[in-house]
This record gives C-alpha cells, structure tokens and sequence, in this order.
C-alpha cells in the first residue's frame, strides 16, 4: 500500500456536493414551486361544487360539517361504529400524562 493510503469511505466534501447522503434523502432538494402551497388548499377547485355564496346574508356561513359535533346529542353508549367526535375524546397532554386515577379505571368524567 502507497503511504497516503486511507481505509474507510472518503468524505463526502471530497467527493462533490452533488452526492445524496441521509440528510438528502430525508429532505429532498425542493424547488420554489414544489414549496409552495397547493392550489386547492381551503377551497375546492372541482366545477360546479365551489362553496360560493350566492346571497349577500350566506357572507359569514361556515360550509361542511363542524369537526367536534355539538349539534347532535351525545350518546352514553355509542357503537364501536360511530365515528363521530362529541367532544367527550381526551386530549393530546391527557394520552401522554394520564391521572394516577387511570391505573384504577377512573376517568376524568367520573369525577
């Protein structure tokens, strides 16, 4: 072996920038226009469905369902098949620190 002789992979500075590594494949190299928002984000783009106002007093009306529904009454049994939100679902912080009261089966709605 010549006496410059290194083992290993050589340095990706020495061997250009143009080189994918990790951090590349994690990020990408996006353009300006990919990094951009999409056209059809808050609104729809299909035709003949855009949610328009057609009357002067529909200026302020929310279009679609509300996410949380609040205008239907709650059920105290509900169905593995009912996927609707009542606002009785815990909170991102409670699944991460639930109550010393969990271990014991107690809810928050117990109390």
């Amino acid at each position: 072996m010549p006496s410059d002789h290194a083992f290993g992979v050589k340095n990706t500075q020495s061997l250009g920038p143009d080189i994918w590594n990790a951090a590349k494949c994690l990020h990408g190299e996006p353009s300006q226009r990919e990094l951009e928002p999409d056209r059809n984000l808050g609104r729809c783009v299909r035709p003949g469905s855009r949610n328009q106002v057609r009357r002067p007093e529909d200026a302020n009306r929310a279009f679609g369902c509300p996410t949380v529904r609040t205008d239907i009454p709650f059920k105290e049994k509900r169905s593995v098949a009912d996927y609707n939100n009542y606002g009785d679902e815990p909170e991102a912080v409670d699944l991460l620190f639930p109550s010393t009261f969990t271990e014991l089966g107690i809810t928050e709605y117990d109390f």
